[in-house]
């Protein structure tokens, strides 16, 4: 075992925790723009694209009225207006804390589909190092086009949405390289076949999940279908369970090799 092969679990156990950490503090944030009215009555989150997730809306917002629409979702209007300027103040800061908790979200997984890429070339096949290269490349453009979206959120927040600097771009062209990259990197999980026999059950599972999300996500990005995107969104949440779980695995049997050698 190489010097690189042996510190691939412990990376990806980091990437994973930093994943698992980040994405709680952002669904933990999304619940500020659920609210209730003086009568009790929850308040209607109504959210463009035909989403329902705050968070999700705002890198799909086309342009400055969407953005503006998500920002001021689940306020209530029949309120005094400086209870309506709270819970705008309140909407804001949530989605700037959001973008904070995004920049670690994206060194998770950039760092994670990169340690993927480089079990697909120590696999050893020439065909897979050539696609393990590729998915290297398209994770780290996902990741940049990321960073792009989280910094157009920020100045729209700062702006109150009258920047000229539009979100929706950056948000449909990183999705669209990250499910490029789940497409390529489904190859490494099925040509990993030397694996015990659980593992590779789990390796298999993986395999199907990153190849079907990664097409559904593809079909929704070019069709513009933003509600289906939403639900392959959940589906990713699945399978990236599963990963965790493989991660862990592969991560506690990495600890007991090194205290046996």
């Amino acid at each position: 075992m190489t010097f690189r092969e042996a510190w691939l679990p412990y990376i990806a156990a980091g990437a994973v925790a930093l994943l698992l950490v980040s994405s709680v503090a952002i669904q933990q944030l999304g619940h500020a723009f659920e609210r209730k009215d003086a009568q009790g009555r929850a308040v209607p989150l109504k959210l463009p694209n035909e989403v329902t997730r705050p968070g999700l809306a705002m890198e799909l917002a086309s342009n400055n009225a969407a953005a503006k629409e998500v920002l001021d979702a689940g306020v209530d209007m029949s309120a005094a207006p400086t209870i309506i300027a709270q819970q705008k103040l309140e909407n804001r800061r949530a989605m700037a804390a959001m973008q904070w908790w995004d920049f670690p979200f994206i060194l998770g997984y950039v760092v994670l589909f990169w340690v993927i890429a480089q079990r697909g070339r120590l696999l050893g096949f020439v065909p897979l190092k050539v696609v393990a290269l590729a998915a290297g490349v398209t994770a780290i453009v996902a990741g940049c086009l990321d960073v792009l979206e989280d910094l157009a959120i920020l100045n729209a927040i700062s702006t109150d949405c009258t920047g000229r600097w539009q979100i929706g771009p950056f948000g449909w062209a990183k999705w669209l390289m990250v499910f490029v990259t789940m497409l390529l990197e489904s190859s490494v999980f099925f040509s990993w076949t030397s694996l015990p026999t659980p593992q590779r059950v789990l390796t298999l599972l993986m395999g199907v999940g990153f190849f079907g999300v990664s097409l559904l996500g593809i079909q929704s990005r070019l069709l513009q279908c933003d509600a289906s995107l939403e639900l392959d969104a959940v589906w990713m949440s699945a399978v990236f369970v599963i990963l965790a779980i493989f991660t862990a695995w592969r991560f506690l049997q990495a600890i007991a090799h090194r205290h046996a050698t």
